[in-house]
């Protein structure tokens, strides 16, 4: 069940990041998997809050179908919780192979109406919606900073990142997620259906490359820092 809205206090000048995001393909879909949609998008938000607590506190807001956005209040964790949500959804939704662009806007907020993050406006928001524009089609993720340079070097590396991300099995994306939420593997290996052992989840993680990912994240975090 989700939450009840609430308002989100906003501090003038603070820099936040806003996710936006659209289901790759989702027309290709079938009608049940089409019906389940927009579950599986407040699975993975109700999971990431539940993980990042006060730096994403507000659900995703889902609209058209398979759009979404997610407002996360920490900026410099704004790539971590959308390669989260992105793995999140992807390994949760066995056999149907669903994948998210997601267009990160780093910048200040202007206002969020209650419970409905999609009305929200702001340099963060406008920046979000411009990146998710100009994204190219063969990208998945990128991220952007308002009303001034981004850094160099963030650019680069998140396109390799989503170079790799791009061929993530649905177990490379369950098990990435396990890492993120700081799970030992063998507890990962406890939660799959059917359960593993440890050297299986070790085999999918090295696969995913999660070693260079986990170092573009750090890599961005200490950049926006």
């Amino acid at each position: 069940m989700s939450r009840k809205p609430c308002d989100l206090k906003l501090n003038p000048g603070q820099r936040y990041a806003v996710l936006t995001g659209d289901v790759v393909e989702s027309s290709k879909l079938g009608e049940a998997a089409r019906r389940e949609l927009p579950v599986a998008l407040e699975k993975a938000s109700r999971a990431a809050r539940a993980l990042y607590g006060k730096a994403v506190p507000l659900d995703a807001d889902v609209f058209r179908g398979d759009s979404w956005q997610l407002v996360v209040t920490d900026a410099k964790l704004g790539l971590r919780v959308a390669v989260f949500f992105r793995a999140h959804l992807h390994g949760n939704a066995p056999g149907v192979g669903l994948d998210t662009r997601i267009a990160i806007g780093i910048g200040t907020i202007n206002f969020v109406p209650k419970g409905r993050v999609s009305q929200g406006d702001g340099p963060a928001f406008r920046e979000s919606g411009k990146v998710l524009e100009r994204m190219p089609k063969n990208r998945r993720l990128g991220l952007s900073v308002a009303e001034t340079e981004t850094p160099a070097g963030i650019a680069p590396v998140i396109g390799l990142m989503d170079t790799v991300m791009e061929r993530w099995t649905e177990k490379q994306s369950l098990a990435v997620a396990g890492m993120l939420q700081g799970l030992p593997q063998s507890q990962i290996a406890e939660l799959w259906n059917p359960p593993v052992k440890q050297p299986v989840v070790a085999r999918h993680l090295r696969q995913a490359g999660w070693e260079a990912v986990e170092a573009g994240l750090t890599y961005v975090e200490n950049t926006l820092d």
